[in-house]
């Protein structure tokens, strides 16, 4: 449950704790270059389409790096997920006030986003009383967390890059058909959303209009016993990325697994 990984051109990235893996991804095969160890452990890992990597550490910390030098270290508090181009992204931690991030001439912008004040019900902005994950993409944005009512129901919110709400995604009280577990990940490809369940073993699709397509578990699809599912993301050749761990049969070790997905 603590593997992050990211996806940059043929680069894939892995961190465990305070070791960082660089593998080289030629589409069939993951090469191991590299594993370097950091002064200090990880918890949150993005990428950006230019090589760079940007490393949350503990709170109000991290660095960037580029060609496996830190070219810079900054004060941003929670985990920090990047936008493609690397232009913005975005900070969260739970009900903390979400933050837009800029990196701009050697200088860090912080600006509220749109979820602010999630703990407090006066004066919250947004639908969300607790954020437990932001994934960008080129186009949207996704948001999962806790709704504010009284079922108190999770679900993804998907976002323009301006921050206006384009979808839902996620059960109704009355409709247990994409009812989560915990989501890990959630990826949009070219023809909608994915999103892993880790708790449930689950792969949920849906179209870009945000209609339910289906759900699969990922023993039927992967010939898996019962993994964690660890995250998604999508490659520059439109394929997802699917990252697990799973005990082998003797339990004498778990192990990292890679899926590559296509055809979504």
């Amino acid at each position: 449950m603590y593997h992050r990984f990211a996806l940059s051109g043929d680069r894939m990235y892995h961190q465990l704790y305070n070791t960082l893996e660089t593998y080289e991804y030629t589409g069939n095969f993951l090469n191991l270059l590299s594993s370097d160890i950091m002064d200090e452990k990880g918890n949150d890992l993005s990428a950006d389409t230019n090589g760079k990597l940007y490393v949350s550490l503990s709170a109000k910390k991290g660095i960037v790096i580029k060609d496996e030098q830190t070219t810079a270290k900054h004060d941003i508090s929670g985990n920090l997920t990047m936008h493609p181009s690397g232009a913005w992204g975005l900070a969260y931690s739970y009900s903390n006030d979400t933050e837009k991030i800029t990196f701009q001439d050697g200088n860090i912008l912080k600006e509220p986003w749109i979820l602010t004040s999630m703990d407090d019900d006066e004066v919250r902005t947004g639908i969300f009383k607790q954020v437990s994950l932001i994934e960008i993409g080129n186009e949207h944005i996704m948001v999962y967390g806790c709704l504010v009512g009284d079922d108190a129901p999770y679900k993804i919110a998907v976002y323009d890059q301006d921050g206006n709400q384009q979808l839902l995604l996620g059960r109704d009280p009355s409709d247990d058909s994409a009812s989560f577990g915990y989501i890990t990940g959630v990826a949009e490809t070219a023809n909608g959303y994915i999103a892993t369940d880790g708790n449930a073993r689950i792969l949920y699709f849906w179209s870009k209009d945000g209609t339910l397509l289906g759900k699969i578990q990922c023993s039927d699809i992967f010939g898996t016993r019962y993994p964690w599912l660890e995250d998604i993301k999508v490659a520059d050749d439109g394929s997802a990325m699917l990252l697990m761990t799973q005990k082998r049969e003797d339990e004498s070790a778990s192990e990292l697994m890679v899926f590559r997905l296509t055809g979504f």
